[in-house]
């Protein structure tokens, strides 16, 4: 139900936590994170911010970031890599907007505040002890 993948210990209600990560030799490498205010970054902007994050990170040439952003007007777009946003649910309350593959950016949410952290998961109480 939820992935409990890279929980973020400084998340809260109100604000965004922005990441960006790359795996390199089979290790995932945090490159940047950043908390911003929820208000400052509205949910149609994420999506564009994350493939323009990816692509500078994942040393995009020019033609794949064209393929990556033309619309296929109904038609099943034939570009499935990297730059396809997807939804997931990390713990309770978060929702996860993220883009990429071998470099990964996303946006963390609390969703549902009164569901967030209500106690603290195993995997986010280990992260923060070490």
């Amino acid at each position: 139900m939820y992935s409990g993948w890279s929980l973020s210990p400084t998340l809260k209600p109100g604000w965004l936590e922005i990441v960006v990560e790359a795996r390199e030799a089979g290790k995932r490498r945090r490159l940047h994170d950043v908390l911003v205010k929820q208000s400052s970054l509205g949910r149609g902007q994420r999506v564009p911010l994350l493939r323009v994050l990816v692509c500078r990170f994942d040393g995009f040439w020019f033609e794949r970031i064209v393929d990556g952003h033309l619309s296929r007007r109904g038609a099943k777009s034939s570009f499935t890599g990297p730059l396809v946003a997807r939804v997931d649910y990390p713990e309770p309350g978060v929702e996860r907007t993220c883009v990429g593959t071998d470099v990964v950016a996303w946006v963390d949410c609390v969703v549902t505040p009164a569901n967030f952290r209500v106690e603290a998961s195993p995997a986010l109480a280990q992260m923060i002890s070490g």
